[in-house]
């Protein structure tokens, strides 16, 4: 799936990473990271990585069960770019089970940042952290959702095309279903390819928001992605 590079709307030019001018930053301007994100080129993860955002259980969790499913595939769906599944092939939840979140509830997650003077050591936007920090602003995640509602959707597997398309697919109903203020928890580099971008691009085109706050995955900070404007 191609990267969006600036995405012209109302209130301002806005990017999944974040990267660019900020429309605001509350606090003040948080120093510069150590490898930013770009817009035009941001960084991979690390040589053989080969987890989504880098979290040892994949980064999408397995929360109420694993249900089976097929890798088979029935060519590109021309529409998306993604390979073309058939719904029974998804997770059942997936499609049907209930993401809805009230006005400004939202809590998206994405990337990895540096840590110490270790090129290889980093910190990650997982479920588990992302979880904990909408939890602390009285939000939540779409595992958050998962978890309280105790729907199934399985293990990551990024080989698994069946597996890739039901995240995705529930992570494009829960962007399509939220409204108001959304927020996303960003580390500086965020993997070409991750969940977050189809969720920006759904988000983009939800006319039931009114911005996309970026909050830094190390130090709290909050700057505007975008702002719909009056």
């Amino acid at each position: 799936m191609a990267k969006p590079k600036t995405h012209p709307h109302a209130g301002g030019t806005s990017h999944p990473s974040g990267g660019g001018t900020p429309e605001t930053e509350n606090g003040g301007s948080a120093s510069r990271p150590r490898h930013s994100t770009t817009v035009s080129a941001p960084e991979h993860v690390a040589a053989g990585q080969d987890t989504i955002e880098g979290s040892a259980n994949g980064g999408r969790p397995n929360i109420g069960g694993t249900p089976a499913l097929s890798g088979s595939t029935g060519g590109t769906d021309s529409s998306t770019g993604r390979p073309k599944i058939d719904d029974s092939e998804l997770a059942h939840d997936a499609i049907h089970g209930d993401v809805s979140t009230d006005p400004g509830e939202a809590v998206f997650w994405s990337g990895r940042t540096q840590t110490g003077s270790d090129p290889d050591t980093f910190e990650y936007a997982g479920p588990d952290t992302a979880m904990q920090m909408a939890r602390d602003r009285d939000m939540t995640t779409l595992e958050g959702l998962i978890e309280e509602r105790k729907l199934q959707m399985p293990d990551w597997d990024k080989d698994n095309p069946a597996i890739v398309e039901s995240w995705t697919r529930i992570s494009e109903r829960y962007a399509a279903g939220v409204s108001g203020e959304v927020h996303v928890i960003l580390g500086e580099q965020v993997r070409p390819g991750a969940v977050w971008e189809t969720e920006f691009k759904t988000l983009m085109k939800n006319p039931n928001i009114s911005s996309i706050t970026a909050i830094d995955l190390m130090t709290g900070r909050e700057r505007s992605l975008y702002s719909r404007g009056p």
